[in-house]
């Protein structure tokens, strides 16, 4: 399990406590290499606004996800929540560029 903690979270009034993060349940597609990059068990990030759905992810997030898989651009990423399309985007960008955005 990792934690995506989000310095700034929308709530509600009188919500206690606010809810300013969520878990992030995960397995791995392969074993860790030594080669690889550690990838900490939690991202800092805040929460998209005006994507058009409640809920979309942040950009960096998808690629904090992917690196947390330990996934390469041979996978094959399928979005079972598609709404906004963010995560499909990101991983076309992540499988592009995934050397320079190995920085978690």
């Amino acid at each position: 399990m990792a934690a995506w903690v989000k310095p700034f979270a929308s709530f509600k009034k009188g919500t206690n406590p606010a809810y300013t993060w969520e878990p992030v349940i995960y397995k791995t597609a392969r074993k860790w290499s030594k080669d690889v990059d550690t990838v900490k068990d939690h991202i800092v990030e805040p929460i998209t606004m005006k994507k058009g759905l409640v809920g979309a992810k942040p950009l960096r997030f998808c690629f904090w996800l992917f690196a947390l898989l330990g996934a390469t651009p041979q996978d094959e990423i399928i979005d079972l929540f598609p709404g906004t399309g963010i995560v499909t985007d990101a991983w076309e960008i992540w499988k592009k560029n995934s050397e320079q955005l190995s920085i978690f």
